[in-house]
């Protein structure tokens, strides 16, 4: 079966394969750096969301400590929130 010279300058040589792989494991290689940030990215997200439900109940453990004192001491609170 003969083939075109069209046809044949279609045809993949070996050289074009192999950068073809070498294109391949660049992206590959780009993709799983993307993936890695993503994953610092909701690791960093996860601290913040622990983190600030520490402060919540911080801060509401702290609101109701003074709640009783101003209670006991019949003070007036300063602002009308």
């Amino acid at each position: 079966m003969t083939i075109s010279a069209q046809q044949f300058n279609k045809l993949a040589l070996k050289e074009d394969i192999v950068r073809l792989e070498d294109q391949i494991k660049e992206i590959n290689k780009r993709i799983s750096q993307t993936f890695d940030l993503f994953d610092g990215f909701g690791y960093k997200i996860h601290n913040f969301e622990c983190d600030f439900a520490a402060n919540q109940s911080a801060h509401n453990r702290f609101e109701n400590r003074i709640s009783r004192t101003e209670k006991q001491l019949d003070l007036e609170p300063l602002f009308d929130y």
